[in-house]
């Protein structure tokens, strides 16, 4: 029997804008009238693409009014700029170790399936994406959790591998609109691996001098 739906987004990769310049592409209008004409409002669901949201920004940075530029400014079609120093009490868990990369266009995801969650009792619970090598994180915004995961690809420098790694969710049966969610990361991997060879070398050494104080006292005996 059904209890939860996944749906898969293809985001793309890249797009042209008409000044030549290219930029990351985004779930286009034919999908998004996809998603709406068969979405299943009998089951809670999961939404799953590979490039998050450009409303993340909304949420997690603050809109300029303006033109602007600079390394902290991020700019998206209809002249929509924002300082990206993020909202760290936006963040539910996980760290912003660099500025999100959506689309340039926003074609109207975001706001498909909030109007979607508004006519069904079974939500779409969170959007997950990737994409960002250094990012893993979950925000919430308008009821939506904006859930990203860094690369699973482990890096030279240790700072970055502090997100890197690969994300677990867990439902639950019991009560199918709750779940749970966290990146194993390689940080916490290698720990748990260095505990555990600590762990069986001890264990190791104390069977073998159990070993050899039986074998003593067996030999005393006979």
């Amino acid at each position: 029997d059904v209890m939860f739906n996944l749906y898969l987004l293809d985001s793309g990769d890249y797009v042209q804008t008409d000044d030549g310049k290219i930029h990351y592409s985004s779930v286009k209008a034919d999908q998004i009238q996809w998603l709406k004409d068969s979405y299943d409002e009998d089951h809670p669901s999961f939404i799953f693409q590979h490039i998050i949201v450009q409303d993340v920004y909304d949420s997690l940075f603050w809109r300029i009014h303006g033109k602007s530029s600079g390394k902290f400014i991020k700019h998206f079609d209809g002249d929509k700029y924002y300082f990206c120093i993020p909202k760290i009490y936006r963040i539910k868990d996980g760290f912003v170790l660099e500025k999100p990369c959506p689309g340039f266009y926003n074609h109207g995801e975001f706001d498909a399936i909030v109007d979607l969650n508004k006519k069904s009792s079974n939500p779409v619970l969170a959007v997950f994406s990737g994409h960002d090598h250094s990012n893993s994180f979950r925000i919430r915004y308008k009821n939506i959790d904006l859930v990203n995961t860094a690369s699973a690809k482990p890096a030279r420098n240790f700072i970055k591998n502090i997100n890197r790694g690969c994300r677990i969710i867990t439902l639950n049966e019991n009560k199918i609109t709750k779940y749970r969610t966290y990146t194993l990361t390689y940080v916490k991997l290698k720990i748990c691996i260095f505990f555990r060879t600590v762990a069986d070398l001890w264990h190791a050494l104390s069977r073998s001098r159990g070993s050899s104080s039986t074998g003593c006292i067996s030999d005393s005996l006979e």
